[in-house]
Parts: C-alpha cells; sequence; structure tokens
C-alpha cells in the first residue's frame, strides 16, 4: 500500500466556543507551526435565545489576528446559527477542510458536558478527521496506533506517517479476540503479529523508534489503559461507517473520545 505523508493537514476547520483559550495559547501547543498547518477557519455556531452575533464576531475576529501574529499561518473566521455538530459537520464537508480540529479543556462541568456531547455527534456524523485537542498537551512524545487491521485504520496510516516527522516514539497495538480453540487461537496470534509487522515495516521510513503490542479483550477498555500506561501524547485511529450495530452502540472512537485524558485523531 503507498503512502502520502506531505501535506495533509493543510486546512484546519476550528469550533471554538467564545470561552475556549485555545487560540491564547497557540504558541504553547505542538499543533500548528510543527504540522505546517496553512490555514485556521474558526467556526462558532450560535445556539440561538440571548446568543449575541455581534460580540461572537469581535471576539473572533481578535483571535484570527491573534493567529496571525503568532504564527505562519493565514485565518479566517464565520458565526452561523444552528445546532452545534450539524454545522460543524456541514461546513467541513462543504470547505474541503483536511481537519476538524475541537480543543477540550476542563474549565467547567458544563462546558465539559456540552463539549462532549457535540464532539461524540461530530465524530459520528462526519466524514473529514477529527482531533480532539486536550488543552495542556505542550508537547508531542508519543503517539499510540491503534489498528484492527480494516480498512478505517489503514486510511489513518497516511496521518501516523505524517506525524512521524514531528514525535519521535510510536506505538502500534491491536487488540484482538479470542478464538474458541487452542488450535485457531494460535493461528489468530499468527496472522495479528505478522500484520503488526507489515504495518511497522510501512511506517520504519517515517519513526525513528517504533513498538508493537498485541492484546485481547475490549478494545475500547484495553486501548485507553495502554494510553494511560505509556503517557502517550496523541491516540490515533479509525473509525468504520458501516454496520448496524456500530449505528446503535457506537464505535470504539467514539467510546474512548470523551474518557481518555490524551488528545486524540479519530480518522472516518
Amino acid at each position: 500500500m503507498g503512502m502520502e505523508c506531505d501535506g495533509v493537514l493543510n486546512k484546519i476547520l476550528v469550533p471554538l466556543t467564545l470561552d475556549n483559550d485555545f487560540i491564547q495559547n497557540i504558541n504553547n501547543t505542538w499543533f500548528p507551526g510543527k504540522l505546517g498547518v496553512e490555514h485556521f477557519h474558526l467556526l462558532h455556531v450560535l445556539g440561538g435565545g440571548l446568543a449575541n452575533k455581534e460580540q461572537a464576531n469581535r471576539i473572533l475576529e481578535g483571535r484570527v489576528s491573534l493567529i496571525k501574529q503568532s504564527t505562519y499561518s493565514s485565518a479566517s473566521y464565520e458565526v452561523t446559527e444552528g445546532h452545534a455538530a450539524t454545522e460543524i459537520v456541514e461546513r467541513a464537508k462543504a470547505g474541503y477542510f483536511d481537519l476538524i480540529m475541537i480543543p477540550a479543556n476542563n474549565k467547567n462541568f458544563l462546558l465539559r458536558m456540552m463539549l462532549g456531547s457535540t464532539t461524540t455527534e461530530v465524530i459520528r456524523m462526519t466524514d473529514t478527521p477529527v482531533l480532539i485537542y486536550k488543552q495542556g498537551s505542550l508537547s508531542l512524545n508519543t503517539i499510540l496506533y491503534a489498528t484492527d487491521f480494516g480498512e478505517a485504520a489503514d486510511k489513518a496510516l497516511n496521518y501516523v506517517g505524517f506525524l512521524g516527522k514531528i514525535s519521535s516514539k510510536l506505538i502500534i497495538q491491536h487488540v484482538g479476540r479470542r478464538a474458541a480453540d487452542p488450535q485457531a487461537e494460535y493461528r489468530r496470534e499468527e496472522v495479528a503479529s505478522q500484520k503488526l509487522e507489515e504495518t511497522k515495516r510501512q511506517l520504519t521510513p517515517y519513526w525513528t523508534e517504533i513498538d508493537m503490542i498485541s492484546s485481547l479483550g475490549t478494545p475500547s477498555r484495553i486501548i485507553s489503559s495502554s494510553a494511560k500506561e505509556h503517557k502517550i501524547d496523541l491516540l490515533v485511529l479509525g473509525k468504520g461507517n458501516t454496520g448496524v450495530m456500530k449505528k446503535i452502540l457506537g464505535s470504539t472512537a467514539e467510546k474512548i473520545a470523551n474518557t481518555i485524558e490524551s488528545s486524540i485523531m479519530i480518522v472516518p
């Protein structure tokens, strides 16, 4: 499989609440300069009621100026009205954005609940990669790439390769389900090991250090545990969009998004 690892994150959509301080602290993050972002587009969605569009425009205009002063990136903004997740997803599609970057903070319980709900809806609805950037993440030393060797995981490979130029250590993890009998389990382990080695081979040109982990259990629980154990800075994984049960129960990506402490990139 060929990989294209240059310039995959040029144009970024950033949905913001008006009290989110991500832009004010943009120089203290790994996100803009190291990833070579060319353009940020800030989006604020008014919910109606007492929402003040003039105030929102004024705040976002100030943040656009700050981006231009603090980075080598260009920036623009817009204020819309409606259902937040729907507006974000539709704008990302219409504007051909490479990534939806959602800054997450922990200022108060209500904000966490609102952000969590919107974020989960965006993950479920969008065909654009989503980065949930956990504020306070100042470095990008260790990345965990979780793979089930499926189509969605393969799509995430380009992003993992791209991130190798700004990070030092990659952990590739596969979480499987134990087979029904010892012979079948031996074969499952053999196939998983071969696929992990092939994935490592594909990514070796882009990374200086790669570790591999093969695990058994519930993917969302095992991946979250590994992220904590290895103190990762970013989790990258694919999200499948097909299957009736996935639509009902949600994907592993959705289950992890609001529980993991590190930043997370989800590739549909």
